[in-house]
């Protein structure tokens, strides 16, 4: 549940990493952008990446909110 709402949840006063990579290195130092406030919408296949990794029990919480934190920047950049 907790993941769920992390994901999906409305955010407000954050920070989107405008790499869409996963760590690569040209973006060691990523261009930030500052969001007042952003609802994302639902996405059953991010829904079920992220349950799917919870349930394997491989992730540790922080990684799934990285996993989580990832598809909600890529959401945002991509509509802009």
């Amino acid at each position: 549940m907790y993941l769920a709402v992390y994901r999906f949840g409305p955010r407000w006063d954050f920070d989107v990493d405008a790499c869409f990579c996963k760590g690569c290195p040209s973006c060691a130092n990523p261009i930030v952008k500052r969001i007042a406030s952003y609802k994302p919408s639902y996405k059953a296949l991010d829904f079920d990446e992220l349950r799917n990794k919870l349930m394997a029990g491989k992730s540790s919480l922080e990684e799934l909110e990285d996993d989580a934190d990832y598809q909600l920047n890529t959401e945002i950049l991509r509509r802009r």
